[in-house]
């Protein structure tokens, strides 16, 4: 028996809040959203307008995650209105982030359950639909645990703690659409955990996480910066 998911939405800039949604996708085992990623909306090409969501499944014995453990995608064509189940990635991938490339195609980092120390990536063609690709990129360090991605104009963004154990928040850019990460730079050298990012309209860029001077989960924290100070 599948979990249930939940959602609200708001009319008014986030003033006011719908009550609680409930809504189920698929019967797999322990389908799930989060913890911490956001979902997009495709900008380009035949599947222009989908909102697309990570999640998590399990696809078996829900114990054994480096064996039966999936990220998978979560899909509206209807701006909300319904949702269906999408495609899994590679077995061994939990709490995964998703951004759009500059031809359309998809992209997924990943918290390796299997392999640590390195992101686990996935590739979608056909817009969440299904993940045929996919692989453990090498020039991504990291522990197992949550990251973030994020489309800048022409660059991909990605922050994630870089090591050793759970230190260093680190933001990598790409200009080739994932293939490499020449930019990066520490955020906070300290404990930190999971993040996400994000780009207002003006460019600033946003980086929310868990961090602490003792721990990584004494406090949540906003690191605000531009552009500009990431690449000099």
């Amino acid at each position: 028996m599948g979990r249930y998911s939940h959602y609200t939405f708001s009319d008014d800039n986030g003033k006011t809040w719908s009550p609680r949604i409930v809504y189920r996708v698929h019967n797999r085992t322990g389908q799930r959203c989060g913890p911490v990623a956001h979902g997009i909306q495709i900008k380009q090409g035949p599947h222009k307008g989908r909102f697309v969501y990570p999640g998590r499944t399990n696809a078996g014995d829900k114990y054994d995650l480096a064996k039966y453990s999936h990220n998978c995608t979560i899909l509206s064509d209807d701006r909300g209105l319904t949702w269906r189940f999408g495609g899994l990635t590679q077995p061994g991938t939990g709490e995964g982030s998703i951004v759009e490339l500059t031809d359309g195609r998809l992209w997924m980092t990943s918290r390796n359950e299997y392999r640590r120390g390195h992101r686990c990536f996935d590739w979608s063609f056909d817009g969440g639909t299904t993940w045929p690709v996919g692989g453990i990129d090498e020039r991504l360090p990291c522990p197992s645990c949550h990251a973030g991605v994020a489309r800048y104009e022409n660059r991909i963004l990605h922050c994630n703690v870089a090591g050793p154990g759970r230190t260093h928040l680190t933001v990598r850019v790409s200009y080739d659409d994932c293939k490499t990460w020449p930019v990066s730079k520490i955020v906070w050298a300290g404990p930190a955990a999971y993040s996400d990012i994000g780009v207002l309209a003006d460019g600033t860029v946003l980086v929310l996480y868990e961090g602490g001077q003792k721990h990584p989960y004494e406090e949540i924290r906003l690191a605000r910066f531009s552009i500009k100070w990431l690449e000099q």
